[in-house]
């Protein structure tokens, strides 16, 4: 029985720690881990402590944060590693966090919380000091940032130092604010201020798995060059994992193009998983008003779908881009891919006018296609009008 009890407030007070947790600032009190601040400007380890950092903060919100700052102005110069470790120790709650490996990022709503304007101001008088950077901590330094102009007073400041052009530099800039607010904002910002730098761009596009900065890169290449060939519109969407990220891609793609051929249109669909999915894609592709379709690309399509709802509204969307009447064959063929009467009817009523040219027998021949008596008499009315 003690031993129950035991365990019951061993797990209460192991659920109070979460709740402090997540309604303060983070696990650990900052000056448990730190009983001298000093540690964070002398450290030989700085990533070390920064990633301690990730899981201790100051229960007490304004206690140490004038001895931050002394400790900064104190300081002739500092690298940006023991920077961070400064911004890093400002007391903020915790919104947003990171785990990969033994790493940890934190952050809260960036701009947003009391001691925001510490950290920036760290930033800012620190990035007169520093006399040491790399890629790794610029990331770190703008992860950190709670506005765009600190940021881009950092990019302005550290860019050149940091940033030789090639892929290492550009995936440790990114690697150092993983699971950042600033993140999005950095990109939209800084590899335009590159000159447009689209090699680097389509990498990043390619490697992370952010879906708001794939957008961002997304519309950066578009805008840099708007011409999208059939091509270019399969490769640009390959980096989408999702049905939804893809479907939103497409959207920003289309907007690019002024016509769109049956075979991209046939590869994008065949891109994504779920009938829903694709039938985004198939309003979005309705909307063109230059699509022009053969009946072998209507069945195509038709047969990408799982189940007979999306089918038909392939049929009903596209089947008036179809050129010229359906063959017997087409049209046979189109009806064996549904599953069920009711979507072959759909598919007869809305073709009608492409089954005009087929002969009294062939239309008869057609009807077979349908298991019951009454989908053949719905049938005959929509064949012959």
């Amino acid at each position: 029985m003690v031993s129950i009890m035991r365990l019951v407030i061993s797990l209460l007070i192991a659920a109070s720690a979460m709740l402090v947790a997540c309604g303060t600032d983070r696990p650990a009190e900052l000056e448990k881990a730190f009983p001298d601040l000093r540690t964070l400007v002398t450290t030989s380890d700085p990533l070390g402590v920064r990633r301690l950092l990730g899981t201790s903060a100051a229960t007490n919100q304004g206690q140490h944060t004038e001895e931050l700052l002394a400790l900064l102005r104190e300081a002739s110069e500092i690298d940006a590693a023991h920077l961070v470790l400064l911004a890093r120790a400002v007391p903020l709650p915790v919104a947003s966090s990171v785990s990969i490996g033994s790493d940890v990022w934190t952050y809260p709503l960036r701009g947003q919380a009391p001691n925001s304007a510490l950290v920036d101001q760290l930033l800012a008088e620190g990035a007169e000091k520093v006399r040491e950077i790399d890629s790794y901590w610029f990331g770190e330094m703008v992860g950190i940032s709670q506005s765009d102009a600190t940021m881009v007073m950092l990019c302005e400041r550290f860019g050149a130092d940091v940033d030789d052009g090639s892929e290492h530099a550009m995936m440790e800039m990114l690697r150092g604010m993983t699971g950042s607010p600033a993140l999005v904002p950095f990109v939209r910002h800084y590899i335009p201020s590159r000159g447009m730098d689209t090699d680097r761009a389509w990498l990043i596009l390619k490697k992370c798995r952010d879906t708001d900065l794939q957008m961002v890169l997304l519309e950066l290449l578009l805008k840099a060059d708007p011409e999208v060939t059939h091509g270019r519109a399969i490769e640009l969407l390959q980096p989408f994992r999702f049905d939804d990220d893809r479907a939103r891609a497409f959207r920003v793609i289309a907007a690019s193009m002024n016509s769109i051929l049956p075979l991209t249109v046939y590869e994008v669909v065949k891109l994504f998983q779920f009938d829903e999915g694709r039938s985004t894609i198939i309003e979005l592709v309705s909307k063109f008003e230059s699509i022009e379709l053969d009946e072998g690309d209507l069945i195509r399509l038709v047969d990408l779908f799982r189940f007979d709802d999306g089918r038909s509204e392939v049929v009903s969307r596209l089947g008036g881009s179809v050129s010229g009447p359906m063959t017997f064959d087409g049209a046979t063929r189109l009806l064996e891919e549904f599953r069920s009467d009711d979507g072959r009817l759909k598919a007869v009523e809305a073709l009608a006018p492409k089954f005009a040219g087929l002969s009294a027998d062939q239309r008869s021949e057609l009807l077979e296609c349908f298991s019951f008596p009454d989908s053949k008499l719905k049938a005959v009315r929509f064949l012959m009008r």
